[in-house]
Formats: structure tokens, C-alpha cells, sequence
């Protein structure tokens, strides 16, 4: 099996943690997601905004949760960190912000609770999730987002 994404090129391709999905990421702002029960169609195209410059610098990065088998979390040049669910028919669940410039990188700690992104200008911002019980990321304001050290934000 292959699938043509119709990207000029494809850096990212990553399996869920229990190998029922299948993302493929590249320069564009457009991430695919593909169910392999049904390979032979695209489940989604998780789209990220247009970048404020006009050039694609990184595209898409992308790591999946490690304890959800369906739970995706991309950066991208439009400076946010999302955080899908591609087992819904309507996946955004979240967008974080913290950077001022293109995310690089992505990355979610073994047990789910924290998400990491690197960006342009050169910053590693921290996300918690929240304690509460609940599945999602904590969104309010942009310092809520961060893991504090000593009281004060990791920025």
C-alpha cells in the first residue's frame, strides 16, 4: 500500500501508539491523517493557518500522545501548537500559544502530561495538562499554559 498526499515533500510520518493511525507531515501547513482499517482514503487533513511570512519554513511537526491511541499534537509556522483528536469528525481540540516565530519541533512526555515545543526564536515552551480529571489541555491565559519553576514561567 502507498498513498500520493499530493505534498512536495513528506518529512514526518509517525504511527499511533496503538497502530490504528497514521500521520504524514511535510512543508506544507497540512498534516494527513490516514485510519488504517481503511488505507485506501485520507481520514483527515488537519490544516494549521498560513504562516504570517510568505515562505513555508518548517511545515508541519507532529508527535502523538503516548496513552491515547487517537490524540495528535502538531506545530507549524503559524507559531501554535494543536492538539487533535482524529477519532472525531470535527479533530481540533485545542490550540496553545506561546512563540512569536515558526514551531520546529514538537514532543510529549511518556505519560501525556506535559507537551514541549521549539520554535524560531529560539524558545522551548512547556504545556501542562490540567489535573483536574479532564483529557485535554488547560487553554486560558498564555501563562496558564506554561509549567512554572520557582513561580515563575519557563519562557
Amino acid at each position: 500500500f502507498s498513498y500520493a498526499s499530493g505534498m512536495a515533500d513528506v518529512n514526518i510520518v509517525s504511527l499511533s501508539s496503538d497502530e490504528s493511525y497514521v500521520q504524514a507531515s511535510g512543508d506544507a501547513d497540512q498534516a494527513y491523517i490516514i485510519d488504517l482499517r481503511y488505507p485506501s482514503r485520507v481520514l483527515h487533513v488537519l490544516q494549521h493557518d498560513q504562516p504570517q511570512s510568505v515562505d513555508h519554513v518548517n511545515g508541519v511537526s507532529a508527535q502523538w500522545c503516548h496513552h491515547s491511541r487517537s490524540t495528535l499534537v502538531t506545530g507549524s509556522d503559524d507559531g501554535l501548537v494543536r492538539l487533535w483528536d482524529v477519532s472525531l469528525a470535527d479533530p481540533l481540540t485545542a490550540c496553545l500559544q506561546g512563540h512569536s516565530a515558526p514551531i520546529s519541533c514538537v514532543a510529549v512526555s511518556a505519560e501525556d502530561d506535559v507537551i514541549a515545543s521549539g520554535g524560531d526564536e529560539g524558545k522551548v515552551v512547556l504545556y501542562s495538562r490540567a489535573t483536574s480529571g479532564g483529557s485535554l489541555y488547560t487553554i486560558g491565559t498564555e501563562q496558564d499554559n506554561f509549567l512554572a519553576a520557582g513561580g515563575a514561567p519557563i519562557e
